[in-house]
């Protein structure tokens, strides 16, 4: 889809409190992500803002954010949030970078086996759907945003059985919330800071 998301001058403050909003009141409320809810509640979530102004600057902040995350214990910090408020706000652009962005990570040896990517978008938007598909809120988030997950943890998540039918249940969930009740909350969450 067309359109710029995100964006003016927001400070780090703002952006990261509407990301805490984002991660309590879509992520853990709603029950999108079975790794979510312990770490948010116990307040192990790094939030970080790249103030990148073009991708390669951003993947450079992401890279060391990867290194900070390894460098933790998983009680200290179990996963980080980047913020990413002045750049890609275009989802096909954004989408292509974190696409090479997975790429690099899965063929680099520091990062390989220990911290996996995940992103999420304002304007994300699955194939063949429309934007105001409810399935599409299962990536958006308020800012261009990609999670540094450490592969440990997802693999334990994944063998446990939790992430089985994932989809089918965010999908459930999204649909039963309903295009209006999911644009209200990213209002809230717009509104933050205002």
């Amino acid at each position: 889809g067309g359109g710029d998301a995100g964006g003016g001058c927001v400070s780090d403050e703002v952006v990261i409190r509407k990301l805490q909003g984002w991660a309590k009141n879509v992520v853990v409320d709603l029950n999108l992500c079975p790794f979510a809810q312990p770490v948010v509640r116990d307040d192990k979530v790094r939030y970080f803002v790249s103030h990148g102004k073009d991708p390669l600057e951003v993947m450079n902040d992401i890279i060391r954010e990867a290194e900070y995350l390894r460098q933790r214990e998983c009680e200290e910090v179990a996963t980080t949030v980047v913020g990413i408020p002045n750049c890609m706000g275009r989802f096909d652009e954004f989408h292509q970078f974190a696409t090479a962005l997975e790429e690099m990570f899965e063929g680099d040896p520091r990062f390989q086996d220990s911290v996996l990517p995940a992103w999420f978008h304002p304007l994300a938007q699955w194939d063949g759907t429309d934007d105001d598909d409810p399935m599409n809120y299962d990536k958006r988030a308020p800012f261009p945003v990609i999670n540094l997950l450490r592969a440990e943890e997802v693999d334990a998540v994944v063998n446990s059985g939790a992430t089985q039918g994932i989809l089918d249940h965010n999908s459930a969930v999204l649909i039963e919330k309903g295009i209006r009740t999911l644009r209200e909350l990213y209002a809230d969450l717009d509104a933050i800071g205002r």
